[in-house]
């Protein structure tokens, strides 16, 4: 194979990737700051995990998303103590997040009343 379509199949596979890198970082770009979801492709780092049900940085390649406001547990019910069913139904919502490529701040948004 001649030295030209090494090249070629290198550049084609190359800007394939970078195409799927960007297309990921944009689905959750869209999920987070246009309708207020968790990403799906971007993971939560445990060490900046907050305990109120979603707040954190989920880390991407190349991006990451500082979520500084989210609610993502899921809906619960219990009894109370005169046999009510009592039911949760929170809004599984992102209020507050910052949005990063390279560490570069792209965009923030910030819903809370």
């Amino acid at each position: 194979m001649s030295n030209c379509k090494q090249l070629k199949y290198v550049l084609i596979i190359s800007i394939v990737i970078i195409s799927l890198l960007l297309i990921i970082a944009l689905f959750d770009y869209l999920r987070v700051m246009q309708f207020n979801e968790k990403p799906i492709f971007a993971v939560l780092d445990k060490n900046t995990a907050k305990l109120d049900g979603g707040s954190g940085t989920y880390n991407g390649i190349g991006y990451h998303i500082d979520i500084l406001d989210g609610y993502f547990l899921p809906d619960y019910s219990y009894t109370d103590l005169d046999g009510n069913q009592i039911t949760y139904n929170p809004d599984k919502t992102v209020t507050e997040a910052d949005f990063y490529i390279f560490n570069i701040k792209i965009k923030s948004i910030n819903s809370k009343n």
